[in-house]
């Protein structure tokens, strides 16, 4: 009895110590490029921690992999040493793109913006991950422009200081073009008035279609032509418009393109009363009610509401609320034409200038500069007062750029 009770708390001791081992070093193996401390920077253990378990290995393993920096890692304990052995990605030699037609869809600045934005310039370090990505964009890229057929086929070559040139070459194959494009569902306007804000369509005359190349299918600009089909609608007062159907087909057989949209117009709608909210800073209504050039009854127009509200907003901030903002709020009855418009603003304190530094004059007097000025020190701010004193400083013609900041 004796002998087990000794024995007891010695196997307790070698337990809670061999549990408790720490890491006495690491072991890098494998580096040529990569520095150690660049490694040990996203290595999530360091001298002194327990030796990993299992879980904490594979957490170190995936946070070297996410790093990019190595092709493949791999971890084991010898003793308290824990080793790390990793075969580095390649650094890229050069990255080429080869019989690609220059402006068609590609062009040397925008070649330049997807390298710099997938990581694959010269002397970065390759990811595989990163030039397949860098190959799906260029796929959606080209079918975006109606080039449904192009090949990109990917050269690969690692020379002996494990560097790697990449040369991507492109069979572009036939861009497809507009054959027809019609709108239906319209009734306020013509088709041909709607067709006319899309900068894509049917062709034009030969020789004009020649310099336009309007039957070029980009999907871009049909996207582009849609928002302002819609801004065309709401301008008039159709606040519903919507479009039901969107086709864009290849012609069966054929490498040309047909594109039939479907809308449904909605319930045009007038503008009915006018409300200011808010802190109007005992400024009657009236008075902002006749600064602003929307009638009763007329129809409603977006733009003309949007920049209304930008007109009552830079009437607070010439009376010194720099700080001034119109909330616009739209409200209608599903038993009337009208909308309410709402008007919401919102101010904070009172601006008053309290001085006025001018900088950046290397060789004209302050004295030149100030007398351009609209404002005045221990004056109320004004935002026409500052827009025109930064006019007048510019006709003086001194200077490449003229800014304010408070």
């Amino acid at each position: 009895m004796r002998l087990k009770s000794i024995l007891i708390p010695l196997l307790l001791m070698f337990s809670v110590n061999a549990f408790s081992q720490k890491i006495e070093k690491i072991s890098i193996q494998g580096l040529s490029n990569i520095s150690r401390g660049t490694l040990l920077s996203n290595l999530p253990v360091e001298v002194g921690d327990d030796i990993p378990n299992d879980s904490m290995q594979k957490f170190i393993y995936e946070n070297l992999l996410k790093t990019n920096f190595f092709e493949s890692v791999k971890l084991k304990i010898d003793s308290s040493t824990l080793v790390v052995e990793v075969v580095e990605n390649p650094t890229i030699k050069y990255l080429e793109f080869k019989e690609y037609k220059d402006n068609t869809v590609l062009n040397d600045e925008i070649i330049s913006d997807i390298k710099d934005n997938f990581n694959l310039n010269i002397g970065k370090i390759y990811s595989k991950s990163n030039l397949d990505k860098l190959i799906e964009q260029l796929k959606v890229l080209y079918s975006n422009n109606a080039f449904f057929n192009t090949q990109i086929k990917v050269l690969i070559n690692t020379d002996e200081k494990n560097r790697i040139g990449i040369e991507l070459v492109f069979d572009e194959g036939e861009q497809a073009l507009i054959k027809t494009m019609s709108i239906i569902g319209n009734k306020y306007f013509e088709e041909d008035d709607l067709l006319d804000v899309f900068d894509i369509g049917e062709p034009d005359f030969f020789l004009i279609n020649y310099f336009t190349e309007k039957d070029r299918f980009s999907k871009p600009l049909y996207k582009a032509g849609i928002d302002s089909l819609i801004n065309k609608y709401l301008n008039e007062g159709f606040l519903d418009v919507s479009i039901s159907k969107e086709e864009v087909n290849i012609i069966k057989g054929s490498n040309e393109i047909e594109i039939r949209i479907s809308l449904d117009e909605g319930k045009q709608f007038k503008v009915g009363e006018v409300i200011f909210t808010g802190e109007l800073m005992d400024v009657n209504p009236q008075i902002l009610r006749e600064k602003i050039e929307i009638n009763d009854g007329e129809i409603f127009n977006r733009s003309a509401v949007v920049k209304a509200a930008k007109k009552i907003t830079r009437f607070f901030q010439d009376q010194g609320y720099a700080f001034s903002k119109t909330s616009l709020k739209i409200k209608s009855d599903k038993d009337s034409d009208e909308l309410k418009i709402i008007l919401d603003l919102k101010q904070d304190a009172k601006i008053y200038i309290n001085k006025i530094n001018i900088e950046g004059n290397h060789r004209t007097q302050d004295d030149v500069i100030r007398r351009k000025l609209n404002l005045l020190e221990a004056g109320v701010y004004s935002k026409k007062n500052l827009d025109e004193s930064i006019k007048r400083i510019k006709r003086l013609g001194y200077f490449s750029d003229v800014s304010m900041k408070f």
